[in-house]
């Protein structure tokens, strides 16, 4: 009973923004998995079999087998870590893997977090990188970048309160219509294995921060007059509050064209936080989760779009 209570528990972190909760979400997964292999009692299977079904549409955000075709529009978004500075002393070299990683997928909109370095000399480097792949148009903003081989005609930049994140919105046009391209990096949970249960308070500070960040963010998407693109690092799983905000009316690539299991972030239990979402008459064709490099935290995410027909 308790693992169905977990689970119960692990549905509801999608409607309600209580921080305790999206701790029991961050395990969703297994605890779908551990109530299918062992169901309990006959007096509880029912129960049992409910909340299966009901977390089986969450599933397909973690797991899916969707069926690839090819695109007109590619979308690429990319959590560059800086580029493993200050750390590396191989932070040019990582840009030059950027670089022909983006020059292997020809994306046409390109949307980055964490991409800024302390260094000017990286920082040139990295858009010269992007400029011979998208040499048209350039919109940066404290460490995100975005890019679009389209002319952009409108931007917008919204930093989030008592929170160096931030999202940003570029419009351009694709086939003679208007397309808005959110790029966001939600708060990070900014865990520090030195301070041991201190991560906890760090842990219920970034599910309430997110929480607040993707509703904002929300907002701003129902307000859109144009198609929109949703890119970016989320921080967070797809069970939580923050992206049940954030993909509500959306289609999210992965669960629509993905294929295996996602896990875009690389670190402790391999999560997926980062994400391309889509609203109609723009549908998905192909999704990818792409290696980034060894400097490099988490998995890029390479989609491939078309008009409804």
């Amino acid at each position: 009973m308790i693992w169905l209570r977990l689970l119960a528990l692990a549905l509801l972190a999608g409607w309600i923004p209580f921080w305790p909760l999206g701790v029991v979400a961050l395990g969703f997964p297994w605890l779908w998995w551990g109530a299918w292999i062992w169901l309990g009692p006959r007096s509880t299977r029912r129960w049992a079999l409910l909340l299966l079904l009901l977390g089986l549409p969450k599933m397909t955000a973690y797991l899916n087998w969707g069926f690839s075709s090819r695109g007109s529009l590619r979308v690429m978004s990319a959590n560059c870590r800086y580029f493993g500075a200050p750390q590396s002393s191989q932070v040019s070299e990582n840009i030059g893997r950027f670089g022909a990683l983006l020059e292997s997928h020809q994306a046409d909109i390109l949307c980055t977090q964490d991409f800024s370095t302390d260094s000017t000399k990286h920082n040139l480097q990295a858009q010269e990188a992007v400029k011979k792949i998208l040499p048209h148009e350039l919109f940066r903003v404290a460490s995100m970048a975005s890019y679009s081989r389209w002319p952009i005609q409108n931007y917008q930049v919204e930093s989030f309160p008592d929170s160096p994140n931030s999202y940003c919105t570029m419009d351009t046009e694709w086939r003679g219509q208007m397309v808005r391209v959110y790029n966001l990096h939600l708060q990070s949970y900014q865990f520090d294995r030195s301070q041991g249960f201190a991560n906890l308070a760090r842990l219920r500070k970034g599910l309430q921060m997110r929480a607040t960040q993707a509703e904002r963010v929300a907002e701003s998407l129902r307000r859109s007059p144009y198609p929109v693109i949703v890119c970016g690092d989320f921080n967070d799983v797809p069970a939580s509050y923050a992206y049940a905000q954030l993909a509500k009316g959306l289609e999210d690539g992965f669960s629509s064209r993905g294929e295996g299991w996602s896990r875009s972030y690389r670190g402790l239990a391999s999560l997926r936080s980062d994400y391309i979402l889509c609203s109609r008459p723009l549908r998905f064709r192909r999704y990818q989760e792409v290696m980034g490099g060894d400097f490099c935290d988490h998995r890029w995410v390479v989609a491939e779009l078309d008009w409804v027909d």
